[in-house]
Parts: structure tokens; sequence; C-alpha cells
């Protein structure tokens, strides 16, 4: 299913405010060092207060995106959350690598970051291409972080029906929908959606399914398997 990628505009202003929530942290931290350094004035213990003060903001979305599952204070603020391209959740690798290359995507370069985002139709900076990650609207998803990694997502999964890449999100949302019913309301409806699937989208079925639901599962997780890899190369639905 496609991910609702975030605006590049509102990222920006995230980052706006992330950068005054860093600014304002900072004259705090001057306030502090200022107090706590005064009395003893010894070099080598101010040198260590003043990294122990910087570390918030030196690993500002590091440790803000992995506490906070995916979000700074700035993305808090407008809604905006850091996942993986297939739409599970990010990890804390994912996390460091987007934090590792913030600098080059934003100081070093000069912004060559924004460039990039303005480039890809899923607003990635360099941080989130190297990580596989991507920022959408947070009240638009729905992140099983207590549940199962959904099967799409494994990467030794391979789909059953290359013809599920013809869907729509439309379409998916109608097999989604039915297969969340009651499965004792469901296997009626189930049974005449699994026909009307296998006409619309010329699927001879592969394999023994136990229930037509078994059957639309499959075709609903090739589908997502398809449409969060927008890059795939067409002979792979061969």
């Amino acid at each position: 299913m496609a991910q609702p990628v975030a605006p590049i505009t509102r990222r920006v202003w995230a980052r706006i405010i992330d950068m005054m929530a860093m600014w304002f942290y900072s004259i705090f931290a001057r306030m502090i060092f200022s107090g706590i350094n005064r009395p003893y004035g010894d070099e080598g213990l101010s040198m260590i207060i003043a990294l122990l003060l910087a570390c918030p903001v030196l690993f500002y979305s590091l440790w803000t995106e992995t506490l906070w599952h995916g979000q700074t204070l700035g993305k808090m603020v407008l809604g905006l959350r850091v996942i993986r391209q297939d739409g599970s959740a990010a990890t804390f690798t994912d996390y460091a690598l987007r934090w590792l290359l913030l600098s080059v995507d934003l100081n070093v370069t000069g912004g060559l970051g924004l460039l990039v985002m303005c480039c890809n139709q899923r607003n990635q900076r360099l941080g989130d291409l190297a990580a596989g990650t991507i920022v959408v609207n947070s009240n638009e998803i729905d992140l099983m972080y207590s549940r199962p990694v959904v099967p799409y997502a494994n990467p030794e999964y391979r789909p059953t029906y290359p013809e599920a890449a013809d869907m729509d999100i439309n379409q998916s949302e109608v097999i989604e929908r039915t297969l969340k019913l009651d499965a004792n309301d469901s296997q009626g409806l189930a049974s005449r959606l699994s026909v009307i699937v296998q006409h619309t989208l010329g699927i001879m079925p592969r394999v023994q399914h136990t229930t037509p639901s078994e059957f639309l599962s499959v075709v609903l997780n090739d589908y997502l398997y398809y449409s969060s890899r927008p890059l795939i190369d067409d002979d792979s639905h061969a």
C-alpha cells in the first residue's frame, strides 16, 4: 500500500522547530555550564561538562527518533514520523544512518539533502535513501509496533501472484476490510470477493488455498510487496 509521504514543506517546518528547540536548550545549557564552571574553574572538568551538555544537541535526531518511535519534537508537532519504506517501524540502525548523514544533507554540502528530496517521488534525503526510510504523515498510517512483522516486509518474501501489482489502493482496501471482518461473517463475502479478484486481475490460483480469505490475504500481501517497491524491475513481475 502506498504510504502517505510527508510534503517537503512540512519536513522543512519540522526541522525549523527542531532547530529552535536546540537553540533554546543551548541557551539553557550555557547557563548551567556557567553556574557549574564558575566555582571550580578546572579546565578538564569544564571540558567534560561541556561535552555532556552538548550531547542532547549533537545526538538530537538519534535519541528523539529512537525514544519517540520515529519522531523528533518538530515531527511530533506537525504529525510526521519516520518509518521503513515497506511500512514497518524503523529500527535503531535506520535512525543511526539517518543521523550520521544528517550533517551531509544539511551542513557539509550546503543543503544537498533538500535538492535530493526534490528529485525523488518519496521526498527522501540522502539519510533516508541510505537507511531505506521515508517520512510520512503519522495521523494517516497505522504502525503495528506490537504486532508481528507483516509477511510482505520479510526480506525472504516471494510473491505468489504477480498480477497483484496491477491492483490499486482502493481494491486493496476492499480486500483489507473484508479480511478484518469476523471469520464467521466474512467467508461468504470473501468467497464472492475472491471470484471477483480472480476475474478482474486474471488470476488463476497457483496453490491450494484452504479458504477464500487465505487467497485474498496472499493477493493483498503480494500487492503490498510490489507497491512498497516502486523501483522494482518489471522483469520480476513475470
